[in-house]
């Protein structure tokens, strides 16, 4: 299971785009995330985007110009141990 967790310091609205390990879009494509000032938003992959499960792929999150963004990935096996995924800036 892979869960994430965004946080803002004012109120946006995050671009969210789902790419298999090829580039193409998945399915939605993109959505967009609405976060109030100070606020968060946290949830698992598979719960956001259940057509996507048991593919590799990456998950993109456009921030809005002049905006910052905290995000974070966490991947947890049935084994209930987990590891963080680093975020890569482009």
């Amino acid at each position: 299971m892979t869960g994430i967790a965004i946080s803002n310091s004012s109120q946006l609205l995050i671009r969210v785009t789902l790419r298999d390990d090829a580039g193409a879009l998945l399915p939605p494509g993109t959505v967009s995330i609405q976060l109030e000032p100070n606020g968060h938003f946290s949830d698992t992959l598979a719960h956001l985007f259940p057509q996507v499960a048991n593919v590799h792929g990456t998950i993109e999150f456009d921030t809005p110009a002049g905006a910052t963004i905290g995000v974070l990935g966490i991947r947890s096996p049935p084994a209930l141990t987990f590891t963080t995924l680093p975020a890569l800036a482009r």
